[in-house]
């Protein structure tokens, strides 16, 4: 994957939930154009009542790859699964919008966009500040992304402010502001793995399983 993929998808982790005005940017596309096709996961979130701001938050971090694998109609249903009715149209649109315009643009390099895996991992949380029904919390996360046959896999890293609103006993996502790093340094020693290796892992089960950030 060349240096303007790599752009592309730190343009798309930065500015895709960074908005909550409702006003996606102008994509520079045919609105008639065909979206290239891919597969429509399952959208269902268990939104368990009674977790904590900090546990809502890493699940809603943890959900990107999910989110960028979505199609239209699923990926709208999965954002507002976790979102406040608010919120969650303005981020499903935005996000939407940056999503199109990033196979849009996979496809004019000759990348199949329905070969991209990708993930992403909460490393740690802080809860910032509390009330009986507003919390927000910042999680540090690093995505990777690649596909076969187009070059080494990348790693993105960054810190994702989100604000929680409580309902029904949920904390529903309410804003979401991302950027990038703290970004740590590959050792000397290290090996750039192929686009492949990276693919081979990727499709493994998501490490996220625990009760709390940490694994506590």
């Amino acid at each position: 994957m060349n240096r303007p993929l790599l752009r592309l998808f730190v343009g798309f982790l930065v500015l895709s939930a960074a908005s909550c005005t409702g006003q996606p940017a102008e994509s520079g596309h045919d609105s008639n154009a065909a979206a290239p096709e891919i597969v429509e996961p399952s959208p269902v979130v268990d939104v368990s009542a009674g977790e904590s701001p900090l546990v809502a938050a890493v699940r809603a971090v943890s959900l990107t790859d999910e989110v960028l694998a979505a199609g239209f109609i699923s990926r709208r249903s999965l954002i507002e699964s976790f979102s406040t009715d608010e919120f969650g149209g303005v981020l499903a649109d935005v996000t939407s919008e940056q999503i199109t315009n990033l196979l849009f643009e996979l496809g004019e390099r000759d990348a199949d966009p329905t070969e991209l895996k990708s993930i992403e991992q909460p490393i740690t949380a802080q809860l910032v500040s509390e009330s009986p029904t507003r919390a927000v919390v910042e999680v540090w996360s690093v995505m990777v992304v690649a596909a076969p046959d187009v070059g080494p896999g990348r790693q993105v890293w960054r810190t994702v402010t989100i604000d929680l609103e409580l309902a029904d006993g949920h904390w529903l996502v309410d804003g979401w502001h991302s950027v990038l790093g703290p970004t740590p340094s590959l050792a000397a020693e290290s090996t750039i793995s192929s686009g492949q290796q990276l693919v081979d892992v990727l499709v493994w089960s998501p490490a996220v399983a625990f009760e709390t950030p940490g694994g506590a």
